[in-house]
C-alpha cells in the first residue's frame, strides 16, 4: 500500500471482506471474476477503461471488478 500499487486478484473465494477493513481504505484492488479461459481477452476489453478510470483518480483508491458480462468501478 506504501508503494501504492494495485493488489489483482482471480480467487473465487477470495475474502473481500477482509480488504474492507479501514486499514486498507488506501489499496486499490482489480478483482476478476470470469472464467480463468476467458480473462485474457476480457482484459484486453477493458483495459482502457482501467487506464482510464486510474487517471482520474489521480491516486485515490479504485475497486474494480471485472466480471463475464460486466466492470463494477467503485472509486
Amino acid at each position: 500500500m506504501r508503494a501504492g500499487r494495485t493488489l489483482v486478484t482471480w480467487d473465487k473465494d477470495f475474502n473481500h471482506q477482509r480488504f474492507m477493513k479501514p486499514r486498507f481504505n488506501d489499496l486499490s484492488r482489480i478483482g476478476f471474476s470470469c472464467p480463468e479461459p476467458e480473462g485474457a481477452s476480457r482484459l484486453q476489453e477493458v483495459l482502457d477503461l482501467i487506464e482510464f478510470t486510474f487517471a482520474r483518480t489521480a491516486g485515490r483508491p479504485v475497486k474494480i471488478l471485472v466480471a463475464k458480462d460486466k466492470i463494477l468501478i467503485r472509486c
